[in-house]
């Protein structure tokens, strides 16, 4: 408790809590990012929340990045992804998430 507020407090930009959920770390790379360093194609992914609410929800659970990347890639716009590296992220995720 109390990190985030520690690291602005020191300076920092932003933060990201563990366990890091590839929305959220996307999210703030576009925040963050020149504009002209974005390609097209991501910067049509940064979707506002409700557009994000209407489609399915799909976990995917890897502990190789390569493969999530791959599922992803897969996945593309259809779904909302959460790509975690275990099955206790993704409770975690889900016990965050489950009001919305």
């Amino acid at each position: 408790m109390g990190a985030r507020d520690n690291y602005i407090k020191e300076g920092f930009t932003d933060y990201l809590s563990k366990p890091v959920m590839y929305e959220d770390l996307e999210a703030i790379l576009l925040k963050y990012l020149d504009p002209k360093l974005i390609s097209a194609e991501a910067s049509m992914s940064a979707e506002t929340e409700e557009e994000s609410k209407e489609k399915p929800l799909v976990i995917a659970i890897s502990e190789s990045p390569d493969q999530l990347c791959s599922i992803k890639s897969i996945l593309g716009s259809r779904c909302k992804g959460v790509f975690v590296k275990d099955v206790e992220s993704a409770s975690r995720y889900l016990s965050k998430n489950s009001g919305h």
